[in-house]
């Protein structure tokens, strides 16, 4: 896991516990994003959620909303349906992703729960084309999530007191990290959660232009490639910055079905993900082993000296036998002549006239 470095771009996340009196105020004091709380469970709209996400855009801060989770109620279909409204209400997720707020297992076990999530952001997808971003801090994802989420969600976490949040579960990488409950912006009345994206401003802008931008079709394709790359890293998405899923050594050879752009589809056992496609080459071309011609050699009759035959096409030609001529045998001398036919047909065969 990263830690905090100087020029990554700040932010902050808030609900109505937070009193935001002056947004301009806020964003001069370098904060460049902001999460607010949209809803929670399945009627819950945060009162101050409206006015601040629509004062966000005014002063043209990144901005996301966030749902908070609650699994015990059940139905991830309607929770997500009740979020999605709320913000499309008031522009929708011009911005950051969507993100959802894990911090009550709800009673659920952890493959319930897991199930719970894939349900909720299965529905998000569908309506936004975004995959949700999973928040939860050290402790709960520690003790109720299933470490099978970890290739499928983009990381937000939350750790107070420290800057290099420990590696939870399988996630290697974080994307946001709230690393304090207690901050101090101005502009805003009390206590509130400051959060750095994993990347400078640049960065952050990059990453939100690839979320609204479509997709590259994707191309199906039945191909042999060969790794150069002394480790290339398998991610679950076609994107550098997406969990890794497993790597793949120099000289390995694969298959690939898939191109997206710069980069290709694999499958590997059960598993496939996807793999630049500059760290791969076609396979060495094996050259064929030379055509041998078959030759004829054949003695014509009355020259006492052979010659030599390359037929156009190979065919089977019979050798005659010399015969002395006695030139008195007119069974000899039709032989003869036979033979001289012969011996034209296969000179003429070689260029002759």
């Amino acid at each position: 896991m990263d830690a905090i470095q100087q020029n990554f771009a700040l932010g902050f996340d808030w609900s109505h516990y937070q009193n935001i009196t002056d947004i301009l105020k806020v964003k001069n004091a370098g904060y460049a994003f902001s999460f607010g709380k949209a809803t929670e469970g399945l009627t819950y709209v945060d009162p101050s959620f409206a006015q601040n996400y629509k004062a966000l855009k005014v002063v043209a801060m990144i901005r996301g909303a966030y749902h908070f989770a609650r699994p015990g109620l059940g139905d991830p279909a309607g929770q997500a349906q009740k979020y999605f409204d709320t913000v499309n209400a008031v522009g929708g997720f011009d911005g950051l992703p969507p993100m959802l707020d894990i911090e009550d297992a709800g009673g659920l076990s952890k493959a319930a729960l897991a199930l719970w999530i894939r349900q909720f952001a299965s529905a998000i997808k569908l309506s936004t084309g975004m995959q949700p971003l999973l928040y939860t801090y050290v402790s709960f994802a520690e003790q109720y999530l299933d470490p099978s989420l970890c290739a499928e969600f983009q990381l937000f976490i939350a750790d107070y007191g420290v800057q290099q949040p420990p590696k939870v579960l399988n996630w290697d990488k974080w994307f946001f990290f709230q690393h304090s409950d207690s901050g101090v912006i101005p502009g805003i009345g009390g206590a509130v959660d400051l959060d750095v994206f994993d990347g400078t401003i640049a960065d952050l802008q990059k990453y939100v232009t690839g979320l609204h931008t479509p997709p590259t079709p994707v191309q199906n394709v039945d191909l042999v490639r060969v790794v150069t790359a002394d480790a290339l890293n398998v991610r679950v998405n076609p994107d550098a910055s997406a969990n890794v899923r497993y790597v793949l050594k120099k000289d390995q050879t694969i298959h690939i079905s898939k191109l997206q752009g710069d980069w290709a589809y694999t499958t590997y056992g059960a598993l496939g993900g996807w793999v630049a496609r500059q760290y791969l080459s076609e396979p060495p071309k094996t050259s064929p082993a030379p055509v041998q011609t078959p030759q004829t050699t054949i003695t014509p009759v009355g020259t006492g000296s052979a010659m030599t035959i390359t037929p156009v096409v190979p065919v089977a030609t019979p050798t005659p036998t010399p015969v002395a001529n006695s030139g008195n045998d007119p069974l000899i001398d039709q032989a003869i002549k036979a033979a001289q036919a012969l011996t034209d047909c296969l000179s003429k065969m070689k260029g002759g006239n």
